[in-house]
């Protein structure tokens, strides 16, 4: 089956690595964050007249923009340029943890999309279960019984692939298309928020910005639901994320929830021992809150809607 996704909320999928602020700079006009190929510009000739000060500066991650002046300089070197919202403007510049991408260009890898989707399905496997038995999610259950029990009930054949990654085996799921920095990143900035000081820390991303769209494929492989079934499966399961993360997503197929500030209800049992009354489930909501600031709002992160091709 052929998807499209459209992103409802900033997206961020994290490439493992960090854009420190001596490799990039805020154009003052555009408000544009100008993302520099360093190794073109330490071969710029020009660069000779800053590259002592770059060397003393660099290393304690000072702001590329405080170090060189020239901005025509810099602007004959860029990797990229994406835009940046007032709220990340206004903060001081720190790291800005990089959106993955392949040949330079932003994606979203299947395995996200496949671990979302497989979340939903474990959900609603031993939501199935739980009608038939008593189901036991307490602290003392082992993790990898529930997960036996869920594939067993998940899978067209549940005597194949019987090894530690057999989840995997349930769903193909494709990388979805390549895009632009340009044409689909924004530069946010967030607040941690702590749950018992209420200390705020800021942390920047790279988000895919709202109204993005991507394409993918998704298959049913070993998985006893077809294609639309698991799409069905996952609107429920992340509406009910969506409610208690107290957002409003609507009614219109298909919800997901992908990446960075994915919360416990995302990726836990949590939601179904709340719906069975087992009060000794194990793990609680997260204290620890994670929002993009949006001015004197906040805005969660994540949630793009399915929609068949």
């Amino acid at each position: 089956m052929k998807l499209s996704m459209k992103v409802l909320s900033p997206v961020h999928i994290s490439s493992g690595s960090d854009l420190s602020p001596s490799e990039y700079y805020v154009d003052k006009k555009t408000g544009r964050v100008n993302v520099v190929d360093m190794e073109k510009l330490f071969l710029d000739p020009g660069f000779n007249a800053y590259r002592e000060e770059f060397i003393r500066e660099a290393g304690r991650s000072r702001y590329l923009g405080y170090i060189i002046s020239d901005e025509k300089l810099l602007s004959s070197h860029l990797l990229y340029s994406i835009p940046a919202t007032a709220d990340f403007r206004s903060q001081n510049y720190i790291n800005i943890k990089s959106f993955i991408k392949s040949a330079g260009r932003p994606y979203i890898p299947g395995s996200s999309i496949k671990g979302a989707i497989i979340s939903a399905l474990i959900y609603q496997a031993l939501k199935e279960i739980a009608g038939n038995e008593t189901l036991d999610l307490n602290q003392r259950t082992l993790y990898t019984e529930l997960l036996d029990k869920a594939y067993s009930r998940l899978s067209k054949d549940s005597h194949i692939n019987l090894k530690k990654n057999r989840f995997l085996n349930l769903l193909s799921v494709s990388d979805s298309n390549l895009l632009k920095p340009e044409d689909c990143l924004q530069a946010e900035v967030c607040q941690v928020i702590g749950a018992k000081t209420k200390g705020q820390i800021p942390v920047c991303y790279e988000c895919l910005k709202e109204g993005v769209t991507l394409d993918f494929e998704l298959k049913s492989v070993n998985c006893k639901y077809s294609e639309k079934q698991i799409l069905d499966i996952c609107h429920e399961f992340y509406n009910k994320v969506a409610a208690r993360e107290g957002v409003n997503s609507g009614q219109e197929s298909y919800l997901l929830r992908l990446g960075q500030g994915s919360s416990r209800y995302a990726v836990s049992l949590l939601i179904l021992a709340e719906e069975l009354n087992i009060r000794s489930y194990g793990l609680k909501p997260a204290r620890t809150k994670k929002r993009l600031i949006r001015g004197s709002g906040q805005k969660e992160m994540g949630f793009v809607r399915l929609k068949q091709l």
